[in-house]
């Protein structure tokens, strides 16, 4: 059997006593216990021949016939961990492992730590996701400007002779990035504003562990001051990723202007010319 998953007694789990609390009513279902002790033994031939969401769906059925059955939530929150790379079902299926009264202390203690560890990694990916996307616009925004700037030198080359004639840049892109822009800055002050929030949260949890009395309190005390700081840090570094985004799109759509080029008409037209110190108005003959 490969190695983690627990190989169990389901008829022991059945009969034995919960870790605190008054004995059973009544002795199992003979019937409810062959059911269960068969889908447990399916699940650990399937999970032995790599077969690990079968294995998932076997712990499952044997779980709702006996709810207090806790190992089989151990066991379902392990193959999500380790072998089947979905770490927030795994959060779940510990987290209800670690509520069962017939949980074991020694593995509460490793359910909370694969669920601190568990935690951080949906965060960092979130908070890559955001960063990434934030990236992607920017990158968007910048490619299509170089494509307008490489459009207007194609046509310059192509029209002889030619006089840039100065237009205000109005179109519907630019006011798509300043949207897009504005909302993202938004985005950002609502999430700094939110992690310093959480943080805040994560200190009072901070206390509570101090004053818990209890393991089992102590346990949800760190949990929820460690969820609590996990979403801060989540919070803050999408607000960043956001603000850095929104700044950029408003960089790039806060162009006054953009000079296009026109056909020469012979003649004497008006002509403006731009300097560092500012513009001049003149006239201009082309014959």
């Amino acid at each position: 059997m490969r190695r983690g998953v627990i190989a169990m007694s389901v008829a022991g789990l059945l009969a034995g006593p919960a870790l605190a609390g008054p004995p059973a009513a009544s002795a199992p279902d003979p019937a409810v216990v062959r059911q269960v002790e068969g889908l447990a033994a399916e699940a650990e031939k399937a999970f032995a021949a790599g077969d690990f969401q079968t294995a998932v769906d076997r712990y499952a059925q044997a779980h709702a016939l006996d709810p207090s059955a806790a190992l089989l939530l151990y066991n379902i929150a392990f193959i999500y961990d380790r072998h089947l790379a979905q770490p927030a079902l795994a959060v779940t299926f510990y987290r209800k492992y670690r509520e069962t009264p017939k949980a074991e202390v020694r593995r509460i203690i490793k359910a909370s730590e694969r669920i601190e560890a568990l935690q951080i990694e949906l965060a960092q990916a979130e908070a890559d996701q955001a960063a990434q996307a934030a990236e992607a616009a920017a990158a968007q925004e910048a490619e299509r400007r170089a494509a307008l700037l490489a459009q207007a030198e194609s046509e310059a080359d192509e029209a002889a002779p030619t006089v840039y004639v100065f237009r205000p840049l109005d179109d519907r892109r630019s006011k798509w990035s300043r949207a897009v822009g504005w909302t993202l800055l938004g985005v950002g002050v609502a999430g700094l504003a939110g992690g310093g929030l959480l943080a805040w949260q994560a200190d009072e949890a901070q206390a509570d562990f101090d004053a818990a009395r209890t393991a089992r309190a102590k346990a949800a005390a760190k949990d929820e001051g460690r969820g609590y700081a996990v979403g801060a840090d989540v919070a803050i570094a999408a607000g960043l990723a956001s603000l850095v985004g929104g700044a950029v799109l408003l960089w790039l759509a806060d162009e006054p202007g953009t000079l296009r080029p026109e056909p020469v008409v012979p003649g004497v037209m008006p002509a403006a010319t731009l300097t560092a110190e500012g513009a001049a108005l003149g006239l201009q003959g082309v014959f």
